[in-house]
């Protein structure tokens, strides 16, 4: 009698685990083990098929009785240490893989758990022996690597992060060590050159949603200026003279491809910057006639139309360009009435100056392929939007004034315009939200919702909602907007990234009570403040926040925006209408001015769209908070206040203060009026109802 599975069984049960069929692999090895029960291969097929469909109990049995077969399987026992992983037994996953390593020095997966279980118990030091570890036994194995970039990210030492990251990644190409790289990046401003980080940085920017292009782009800006010719053109004073200096610079910086890539994508927040880009244009504009096209700088003014199109045309331009370029228009018009087409160089100048989707004769333009690109992006998207805009389920006229105020604003000024953001991310649980940013919360059933219905109130073009969507993959997002055009934008992201728990409403945000709903989750970002009454505005929200549900809100700070304060003051005296050709005026104002207040908002990333400057400068409601007037809010509505969402502000603050103190609202006064500049974006935080 046969006492083991034929070859050809065997066989066909590897071809299952390859093809990850682990239902149909655990039927096929259960009644093989009931003819062969001590067959350790048969064990271990259906030990690792119950495990990868969550059948942690039997997927246990399995190994167990293989170490009752023999009692020096190494493979059992680690197998046993990640199940009791999974199951958060650590204290019997730790003696699993000490086990393994034990029977097997140079067991280096073990050493790599070990590791992961001490950096979730916060013993770094630790977490750090191990992953040096399984590294130093196995030089090829990225994801200890990986896991030591993430220790450095935990402890603020993002270069250190960086180069962890560069490391894995260089020795096997794989999407997780971008994305952990874009997360340090974000947080990381170079001092000194590493052109090793080039071909890295243009794989993150150009490997599909790994990374959102405007939480990089100060890194990114920062590593570029670090090269000594790029330093030395972005600080002479003089104009663009000859063709010959034309070329040299753009010729310069096309030998950055993650720099061209990247200003495609978001705007480029650097005034240095800006202050080259409209030389370049001008000189372009009024010159055209002696540059020779090369292949180079048709690529590099294709990215800059590009750049001028997502920051929404934000350049300042003179009566002179204003002139040429209306007599371009013109004659663009006319030749197309005469089936004659703009040459490339004339159409992507005329993109550095105009937005083409303004235009009726635009539809009569053909591009070439190399061009396709550009008029997905300026026509055809537009064309989709408008469409959209009848689409978009309408639930009430917006009726209160300042609201109406708001909702004019951002119709003519979406906000923000976004090309592409991180569209990859692990499923969140509302447990895992709360243990991520520590939270304290007084009633714990929110933790075992694992199909929230959330509300984002005020999502504008969309990227808070995606995110909070992609998070929650099991998740019912409805997103709100007073703005049909912002909604119409969202609309056409969602659609463009298939993204199927998402539903847009047009609404003013205090009709919420009138839509017969509630929420476990509700989310409202930079919208409160902008009310005619932000506290009715909340009570609104809390109104229909389920019982012990969260909500995260994001207030400005009075103390961060003092500087803010004192613009709008400027603006508002001088009677400067919120146009765009006044923005544009305005900010030529500024970046000309060297008060403080001046230079603070020239290092604002939304001092560089048009939209975001509006937003930051000329919005027509404005309410800032401190902290004090914040605590009190809570209380009249019965929140109780679980903590702010910046892990690296927390930990500046634990620093000086004891642990508990990062839910005491008075301690964080305090820590404010020492540090004014701490929530420089705003006050973004949690609270439970109560």
């Amino acid at each position: 009698m046969k006492n083991k599975p034929s070859k050809e069984q065997v066989d066909n049960l590897i071809y299952l685990l390859k093809q990850n069929s682990f239902d149909l692999l655990v039927s096929k090895t259960a009644d093989l083990i009931n003819q062969f029960p001590d067959s350790i291969l048969l064990l271990n097929l259906s030990g690792i098929a119950n495990a990868n469909l969550k059948n942690y109990k039997k997927s246990i049995e399995c190994f167990e009785k293989i170490l009752s077969i023999d009692n020096n399987s190494t493979d059992a026992y680690y197998n046993l240490g990640n199940l009791k992983q999974k199951t958060g037994d650590m204290k019997l996953a730790k003696f699993f893989f000490n086990k393994t390593i034990e029977l097997n020095k140079n067991f280096y997966q073990a050493y790599n758990s070990l590791g992961i279980i001490y950096k979730f118990e916060k013993n770094f030091k630790q977490a750090t022996y191990f992953f040096k570890c399984a590294h130093n036994i196995n030089q090829k194995h990225y994801q200890s690597l990986i896991n030591l970039g993430l220790l450095s990210q935990l402890q603020s030492n993002n270069l250190e992060a960086i180069n962890y990251f560069v490391q894995s990644y260089m020795i096997k190409s794989n999407k997780f060590s971008l994305i952990y790289l874009g997360n340090s990046l974000a947080q990381y401003r170079f001092i000194e050159r590493r052109p090793d980080l080039f071909q890295i940085i243009y794989d993150l920017i150009t490997t599909n949603n790994l990374v959102s292009p405007t939480n990089i782009i100060k890194s990114v800006i920062s590593l570029i200026v670090q090269e000594d010719e790029i330093n030395k053109i972005l600080n002479t004073n003089k104009n663009l003279t000859s063709v010959d200096d034309f070329n040299h610079i753009i010729n310069e910086i096309s030998k950055y491809p993650f720099f061209i890539e990247i200003i495609k994508l978001c705007p480029l927040t650097d005034f240095k910057f800006e202050k080259l880009f409209i030389k370049i244009r001008y000189y372009l504009l009024l010159n055209i006639s002696k540059i020779k096209l090369s292949e180079q700088s048709q690529k590099f003014l294709y990215a800059l139309a590009l750049q001028c199109f997502v920051n929404e045309f934000v350049y300042n331009e003179t009566e002179i360009e204003t002139e040429k370029i209306k007599e371009y228009e013109e004659l663009i018009n006319k030749n197309l009435s005469l089936q004659i087409q703009p040459n490339t160089i004339t159409l992507l100048c005329f993109c550095l100056y105009r937005n083409l989707n303004n235009y009726k004769w635009s539809a009569k333009l053909k591009f070439s392929d190399n061009l396709i690109y550009l008029k997905k992006t300026l026509i055809v998207d537009d064309i989709i939007e408008k469409e959209n805009i009848s689409n978009i389920e309408k639930f009430k006229k917006v009726t209160d004034h300042i609201s109406l105020k708001v909702q004019n604003q951002y119709e003519e000024n979406p906000y923000p315009r976004w090309i592409k953001m991180r569209t990859e991310f692990d499923d969140l649980s509302i447990k895992d939200l709360i243990e991520n940013n520590e939270l304290k919360i007084i009633k714990s059933d929110i933790r075992e919702v694992f199909k929230p219905d959330i509300l984002i109130a005020g999502c504008g073009t969309g990227q808070h909602a995606i995110y909070t969507a992609l998070n929650y993959k099991n998740s019912n997002v409805l997103a709100l907007d007073l703005s049909l055009s912002s909604l119409a934008y969202a609309k056409r992201k969602v659609d463009e990234y298939e993204i199927k728990n998402i539903n847009f409403i047009h609404s003013d945000l205090s009709d919420v009570k009138n839509f017969n709903k509630k929420f476990d989750i509700i989310e409202s970002v930079g919208v409160l403040h902008h009310m005619n009454n932000p506290y009715e505005g909340m009570r609104c929200l809390v109104d229909v926040l389920k019982d012990f549900g969260l909500i995260n809100l994001g207030l400005y700070s009075k103390y961060a925006r003092k500087h803010i304060s004192k613009i709008r003051q400027d603006i508002q005296s001088k009677n400067i209408v919120p146009s765009n050709i006044e923005i544009k005026k305005y900010r030529n104002y500024i970046f000309n001015s060297n008060n403080n207040e001046n230079i603070m908002i020239k290092n604002s990333k939304d001092f560089y769209t048009t939209s975001s400057a509006r937003d930051l400068l000329f919005h027509v409601q404005e309410h800032q908070f401190d902290l004090i007037e914040i605590k009190n809010y809570l209380k009249k509505l019965n929140l109780f206040f679980c903590g702010f969402d910046n892990s690296n502000l927390k930990t500046k603050f634990k620093s000086i203060y004891n642990f508990d103190d990062i839910y005491d609202l008075e301690k964080w006064d305090e820590f404010e009026r020492k540090n004014p500049n701490s929530f420089d974006g705003m006050y973004q935080f949690y609270c439970q109802k109560i």
